[in-house]
């Protein structure tokens, strides 16, 4: 697990290690030497502080990016290409897209960049 990475959630929420560990139901040492990469929670630890955290698993092992830690740039990135997709009907204003699907539709704009600027 990424230490440095459950330190920066556990301040997000203006938690001290001690109030973590009470509402987790594990030890202070324990917090103190995960945010140290000194030790690694077990399996049942890793679902507590993923599910207290509202992050999934993958993200405390640094397997995937999640939304919150993207740059405000890519946050706008992502937002202007659900607005194009809403504008020419392939989602409504009401639904979201999974992942799997914005990353799909970015691949298609770049893999079409050529087409889409028009013939020159």
């Amino acid at each position: 697990m990424n230490g440095n990475k459950l330190k920066k959630l556990r301040e997000n929420q203006g938690l001290l290690q001690k109030e973590l560990a009470d509402k987790i139901g594990i030890s202070l040492s324990s917090i103190s030497m995960y945010e140290r990469g000194e030790r690694q929670p077990d399996n049942d630890t890793l679902k507590k502080l993923s599910q207290y955290f509202n992050v999934s698993i993958d993200y405390l092992l640094d397997n995937e990016i999640s939304a919150t830690n993207l740059k405000d740039n890519e946050l706008k990135e992502i937002e202007t290409l659900k607005k194009a997709l809403q504008k020419v009907g392939f989602m409504n204003g009401n639904e979201d897209l999974t992942d799997e699907e914005l990353d799909n539709a970015m691949k298609f704009l770049v893999n079409n960049k050529e087409f889409l600027k028009g013939s020159k």
